[in-house]
């Protein structure tokens, strides 16, 4: 299922000042990516993160994630979403289109399953209380174990070694 939040590096194809692509993926609901392009054409504004191996003195290699889901939340009004996401994967040449996702709410996280979904189009799963909860956990950010159980709660589990 979709238990895990896995980190990259974050990509797109431009940004507004002060609206980075970083900010899509820091889990606070403070910030956001915003695109350079307003009224978009259908696949400008994108958005991405990119997995690779790091190692000291070694090549930058692609790394394989097996994504289950991607947790969205977007903007309310026309200007600020979309009601149709493409979820695509680099198979080391291209791009190729894993699913889509139609008719999505804005101002509400859902749950975009790639791995409930049979056919070229995913399932969408709406989550009306995470924005509520996300902002009650601000309350308690100070408080590492209080914001691990909340974070579990939601099933996003983190995974980190820690030195």
């Amino acid at each position: 299922g979709c238990t895990k939040i896995e980190g990259g590096r974050p990509l797109s194809p431009g940004y507004s000042k002060g609206e980075e692509p970083s900010s899509a993926f820091d889990l606070s609901l403070d910030t956001w990516w915003r695109s350079p392009c307003r009224n978009c054409l259908r696949s400008e504004a994108w958005l991405g993160l990119g997995f690779h191996n790091l190692e000291a003195g070694a090549a930058v290699n692609p790394r394989v994630v097996d994504i289950k889901c991607v947790v969205l939340l977007q903007g309310s009004g026309a200007h600020n979403s979309t009601t149709e996401v493409i979820v695509e994967q680099w198979d080391g040449e291209q791009f190729l289109q894993i699913r889509r996702f139609k008719g999505l709410p804005t101002d509400q996280f859902v749950k975009l399953r790639l791995d409930l979904a049979q056919d070229e189009y995913g399932s969408v799963v709406v989550d009306p209380n995470r924005k509520d909860e996300m902002i009650a956990a601000a309350k308690v950010e100070e408080d590492p174990e209080l914001m691990r159980d909340f974070l579990e709660r939601r099933n996003d589990r983190i995974k980190a070694s820690v030195t």
